[in-house]
């Protein structure tokens, strides 16, 4: 098992989970809303790290527990206003309302040096108020080599 002793992912997505609800205002609340997040994980990753198995395990590592706290925490907080977020939201809508707005995240990784993308991981929001239909994830991720996390069995 890889361990960095400097990083923790939980801790960094205790502290950034909000980051999305700075923009929220532009989420669609009668269609599905996907946000694509690039990243460059070859800043990141130290170079013993490189190989494709350990490098997507680590990926994992540190996006799934972001997105869990976002799908998974964020529905909780029924109190908050998503104003106090994003300057632009309508005044009565909550941070609980504005994450079921969310129906994925998808990180696309833009470190390969060719024309492709490499390793596009999907996450699935299993309490989005518009849901991606089995069909949606597989025409835009399953089928293009997306890794697919839909945190079946973490949602309680």
């Amino acid at each position: 098992m890889v361990k960095n002793s400097n990083w923790d992912a939980y801790l960094w997505a205790e502290n950034n989970y909000y980051y999305f609800m700075q923009h929220a205002s532009q989420f669609c609340k009668h269609l599905p809303y996907i946000i694509i997040c690039p990243f460059d994980k070859s800043t990141d990753i130290p170079s013993r790290y490189k190989e494709k198995c350990i490098r997507q395990w680590i990926t994992q590592q540190r996006l799934r527990p972001l997105c869990r706290r976002i799908f998974i925490d964020l529905p909780h907080k029924t109190m908050e206003r998503l104003s106090t977020k994003d300057g632009k939201a309508i005044e009565d809508v909550t941070i609980a309302e504005a994450s079921m707005s969310l129906s994925a995240i998808l990180f696309l990784d833009i470190s390969c040096q060719s024309d492709t993308f490499g390793e596009p991981w999907a996450f699935i929001n299993p309490n989005a108020h518009n849901p991606l239909t089995t069909h949606d994830i597989n025409m835009l991720f399953k089928f293009n080599n997306s890794i697919i996390d839909d945190f079946q069995h973490d949602n309680y």
